[in-house]
């Protein structure tokens, strides 16, 4: 709980677990700085002027010091140094982050997103009998059916590439046998048909040993394709033996077991994801890392006969759809689990069939040796005992527990006395509800809610509520007592359960039926009694004589999210949040009941849900350590001083800005994760971009300050057509042949990396080679680049560092390559080759690549082929025309009405005096009218345009642009169509107002009235009027136009509609200089 830094004396602090550290007089206080940082975990100021203490993800412990500052509310100043001391942690584990788990991108829908590598082969496979067999193979080709086999499939790739050419499911098998196991990494894709069944697969052959993946993005895939039912898997199932990873299974429907046995440390990265389960279909995985289990049906499951054929057992006949062991790293969400381990009908005794419940049998279990679990969102009916038995411990959030014996528990990893060597645990937003009660000798709980094992475990917004139905009193004959609605066996760190209705036939005969109810103070207990499973029923099935049991045997066939339902009771019991419905900031806030770092977890942002659940919602993270979990598109990002974010699966789009305050921000790629940057980074300090995996995209203009090392993983400079331009004093490191680095893209459209003076690019070697900056295949854009590449030099430093492979062989090796290069090489530098060899750097223009020469010798040196240039264009006060080619070009008109047409580069315009036409290029440019009645028109870039003094006109076109009209009466026009952000620009006091914005997108464009000197006015402050229905914005009695838009849309929207500099595309002009 927070910690008072007044009077503090000697205290401690638990190590892993975040602590809110309380100033004195920080409630008044104007501001409250951090003076010297602590030397271990994180330390920030939150909103109020607390401190958020944050040491998830550190295994210190000891002496732990910082200074502060406070500024009083009478300007005063006082600084404080403050000794803590760390102490252990009481869960060994701390806390997962959600950052093991192995997750891809998904669509609006939520179904996975998978890209296809640069090995890949679609196999289908059929058992239909018009599938193609080995004899229709052999007929068709004029050979003999020996000469089939798996290595001539593969050399045929017609065979089995199209559903018409499916293959029979034999031959199938030999050919995915080939292809999967012995052909490598791979994202090969196998195919079976729907609305058939499988009946003649081996254990092996769905995953053959030592199938892998091409990497995180590019996972192997074993799926189905055509119409019917899922394709039906009658065998076991077994991934084992040898290394495995990044596979994908989808859309199957098993009747027996799936194993996913790991034989090492390293295997893992594996996603099950729509599948269903019936007979004894079940799901074990252990000792492999990186698993994801979502949206699986698992309804109605059971064993067949019990394991001694006579009577069933307690113990030898347990039975778990699914069963986890010694994984680092599982999400489970969006998931039904429902009447596992039992059928209707059984004997108590066991003596009969079909099976009896008993005690070791759940519907999930996550044994103690299971690390950072999420589990979410998820369904858990009518389990033979626990619907979660959950030992671990980890992030449980937004789960549904219906009629089961027992609803869940977490234990922290404490098992037969491993003591606690789990996660710490979060409860949050779960309802348990209805105890089944079975009965059988061997049942254990028949009656209990939630139990928390676990060490300093947080519970928040659980609901426990009605043993029995209210509304059915005969419940109560059989349901004669609780087994507890929560029990807590360690004092948890926080608890607002809400428990109601928690009671069995002898606590309402005895007078206790109100013993465990628990925070409901305020609430209305008629409409408690009302809110029950049954009445659910009713309302989900639409029938008003539907049952909790119909309810159950509806969720086998149907699709329904676990908040749907969690919904109806979080209203009743008054724990369900008002949906936001506007856009906002949401900031990063570690809260101490959590881990403090999770973007996932709603209780760390200012809002109390999740950034993106209103489209245009931006983020800051206000200087804090964030771990992304998820697919989402947010506006901006700030990252504050020195944030972090790590981004190891799903991906985030920002599309708009990143902004960052003096010790910059970082950015950290690893695995699966993607970070897609849509218009750029501003402000003066520094984005570091680091890729261990995982892609980095820009689509939009990176003009400046932002430093990359990629050692793995993607960096696309250049999306489709995104500018990036590295900025003097920034450096680009590009180490081995792993990493990839340069354009892709669909569209065709221009694509330009740039250098400016000052900055460098090192390529760093490793076992993999040297790598290049180029056009690449990602997967993200089809199966080839379609861009128009150009890198512009500048007068970057080139260092070639062969330090880590003691050299490289003799040869010539690309270091870039484009559709054109220009500017210069400013400086050469190799470190790591011997005295006695050379290295050559040549820039060639004629072919536009850049390759650097090894040899026996002692020259180093930089030589060119062929001729660039970058032109300065002046002109004489005449009307002139003036038309640019490649490279950057800086063009003044001078007197005169000149025409100015910009190409290929980063260019300058400048009018000056006369009525000027400027049509700016097919990259980012400057237009600037000057005085006279000037029309500017943007091109493909990301354009500024600035009309000067006079009445101008002027068209963004393509791209997002930046507008500004100045002095006068201007016509503005941000173009290309709807959902391209454009920036209209204006200064604070109304003194170049009066323009007319023809086309303004509420939730697209912005309007910023100012700028970082002199401030930014918002709505407030304003006057609106309408004018022809349209909006006219009032200032100083200067006005602003918006056609198109009323002004009760200006006042609904304001967030979206006023920026700040966070908004601003450009602030300075020395992001142009030439």
């Amino acid at each position: 709980m927070p910690l008072s830094l007044f009077n503090l004396g000697n205290a401690e602090v638990s190590g892993a677990r975040v602590t809110t550290l309380l100033p004195r007089n920080y409630e008044t206080a104007r501001d409250v700085t951090i003076i010297d940082a602590p030397d271990e975990g994180r330390l920030t100021v939150n909103p109020d002027n607390s401190l958020a203490l944050v040491l998830t993800g550190s295994d210190y412990t000891g002496p732990l010091s910082f200074t502060g500052e406070v500024v009083a509310a009478d300007g005063s100043t006082s600084r404080q140094t403050v000794n803590l001391r760390v102490t252990e942690p009481s869960q060994e584990g701390g806390w997962g982050t959600g950052a093991d788990h192995y997750m891809l991108e998904t669509d609006a829908d939520g179904e996975l997103i998978i890209e296809t590598g640069d090995n890949h082969r679609e196999v289908y496979v059929s058992a239909s009998p018009d599938a193609l067999t080995i004899a229709d193979i052999a007929a068709r080709e004029g050979i003999s059916t020996s000469a089939v086999n798996g290595e001539w499939l593969t050399a045929h790739p017609e065979y089995g590439s199209s559903p018409g050419m499916a293959l029979a499911v034999d031959v199938g098998m030999e050919l995915w046998q080939e292809l999967s196991a012995e052909g490598g990494p791979s994202s090969h894709w196998l195919r079976l048909e729907r609305g058939f069944s499988y009946d003649t697969l081996g254990g092996r052959d769905l995953m053959p040993r030592g199938i892998e993946g091409e990497d995180e993005l590019h996972p192997v895939v074993i799926t189905s394709y055509g119409n019917g039912e899922q394709p039906i898997i009658t065998s076991g199932q077994y991934l084992a033996g040898e290394t495995f990873s990044n596979i994908v299974l989808h859309d199957l429907h098993i009747t027996e077991d799936l194993q996913i046995l790991g034989p090492d440390d390293v295997s893992g990265n594996v996603i099950l994801d729509t599948i269903t389960a019936s007979g004894q279909g079940h799901v074990i995985i252990q000792n492999a890392n990186g698993i994801t289990a979502r949206d699986l049906n698992f309804h109605d499951l059971a064993w067949e006969n019990p394991v001694n054929g006579r009577t069933w057992e307690a113990s030898p006949d347990k039975f778990t759809s699914l069963y986890g062991a010694n994984i680092d790293g599982m999400l489970i969400e969006n998931s039904i689990f429902a009447t596992i381990g039992w059928e209707e009908g059984y004997d108590p005794s066991g003596r009969a069939d079909p099976q009896t419940p008993s005690m070791f049998s759940h519907n999930v279990y996550m044994n103690s040796g299971v690390s950072d679990l999420t589990f979410r969102d998820n369904i858990s009916a009518q389990a033979s005992s626990y619907g979660g038995q959950l030992r671990s411990g980890g992030f449980v959030e937004g789960n549904l527990f219906l009629d089961n014996n027992a609803g869940f528990v977490v234990r922290g990893g404490d098992f037969y006395g491993f003591g606690p060597i789990g996660n710490f645990s979060l409860l949050s937003g779960n309802v348990v509800t209805s105890a089944s009660y079975k009965v059988a000798d061997a049942i254990g709980a028949y009656s209990r809610g939630l139990v928390n094992g676990g060490l300093d475990t947080s519970l928040v917004d659980n609901i426990v509520a009605h043993l029995a139905d209210p509304d059915q009193p005969s419940e109560l004959d059989y349901k004669e007592y609780s087994n507890g609605a929560v029990i807590n066996e360690n004092q948890p760190y926080y608890d607002d359960t809400i428990v109601y209705g928690w009671f069995g036939g002898l606590e309402a005969d005895r007078g206790d039926a109100d013993a465990e109810n628990r925070n409901i103070d305020g609430l209305n207990t008629t409409r408690l009694d009302d809110t029950t499973a049954a009445n659910l029923a009713k309302i989900v099935l639409n029938d008003p004589t539907a049952g909790l049991e119909d309810l159950v045997d509806w969720l086998g066939e149907n699709d329904i999210e676990a908040d749907t339902l969690n919904a109806y009771f979080q209203d009743a019991f008054g724990v369900l949040q008002d949906a936001r419905t506007s856009a906002t900031t949401l900031r990063f806030i570690p809260n101490e009941i959590g881990d403090g770092v999770r973007w996932d977890n709603r209780i760390n942002w200012s809002t109390e849900d999740l950034p993106g659940t209103v489209v245009g919602d931006s983020v800051d993270l206000g200087g804090n350590w964030v771990v992304y979990g998820g697919t989402n598109t947010i506006r901006t990002l700030g990252f504050g001083d020195g944030g972090q974010l790590d981004i190891s699966n799903g991906r985030l789009d920002v599309s708009g800005r990143t902004y960052a305050a003096a010790d910059g921000g970082t950015i950290n790629l690893t695995a699966a994760g993607q970070f897609w940057l849509g218009t750029g980074h501003i402000g003066v300090a520094t984005l570091n971009v680091s890729l261990d995996g995982g892609r980095f995209a820009n689509t939009g203009t990176i003009t400046d300050n932002v430093d990359l090392f990629v050692d793995d993983g993607q960096a696309l400079l250049s999306a489709d057509g995104g500018d990036f331009t590295l900025g003097s004093g920034e450096r680009l490191v590009v180490r081995g042949a792993d990493a990839q680095v340069g354009f892709d893209g669909a569209s065709n459209q221009l694509g330009v990396i740039s250098f400016d003076a000052g900055s460098e690019v090192v390529f760093m070697s490793d076992e993999t080679g040297l790598g290049s900056i180029s056009e690449f295949r990602s997967g993200a854009y089809g199966d080839a680049p379609h861009v128009n590449s150009h890198i512009d030099l500048g007068e970057v430093d080139v260092v070639v560092d062969l330090s880590a492979t003691n050299g490289m062989a003799n040869g010539t090796y690309t270091l870039m390559r484009a559709d054109e290069i220009t500017g210069n090489i400013d400086s050469f530098d190799v470190i790591g080759l011997a005295s006695n060899r050379s290295a050559v750097l040549t820039v060639n223009y004629t072919n536009d690549v850049v390759h650097l020469t090894i040899d026996n010798g002692a020259e180093v040196a930089a030589k060119t082929v062929g001729d660039t240039s970058n032109n300065h264009l002046v002109g004489m006060d005449l009307d002139e025309e003036f038309y640019s080619g490649p490279g950057h070009d800086l063009i003044q008109g001078f007197g005169g009405d000149d025409v100015i047409e910009t190409g290929y580069g980063i260019d300058i315009a400048c009018g000056h005096e006369g009525n000027d036409v400027i049509n700016t290029g097919a990259d980012r440019d400057l237009a600037y009218g000057g005085l006279g009645n000037d029309l500017i028109r943007g091109g493909a870039g990301q354009d500024w345009l600035r009309g000067g003094s006079d009445n101008d006109t002027i068209n963004g076109q393509e791209g997002s642009d930046q507008i500004q009209g100045g002095w006068g009466n201007d016509l503005l026009t941000g173009g290309a169509g709807n959902g391209v952000e454009d920036v209209f620009v204006f200064a604070r006091d109304g003194r170049d107002w009066g323009d007319v914005i023809t086309d303004f997108e509420v939730g697209v464009d912005k309007l910023v009235l100012g700028d970082v000197e002199t401030g930014f006015r918002g709505y407030n402050g304003i006057e609106l009027t309408t004018q022809d229905g349209n909006a006219v914005i009032w200032a100083n009695n200067e006005y602003i136009v918006l056609r198109g838009v009323t002004a009760q849309e200006v006042t609904r929207n304001a967030e979206d509609i006023f920026g700040d500099a966070s908004d601003l595309l450009y602030e300075e002009f020395s992001e142009f200089t030439i």
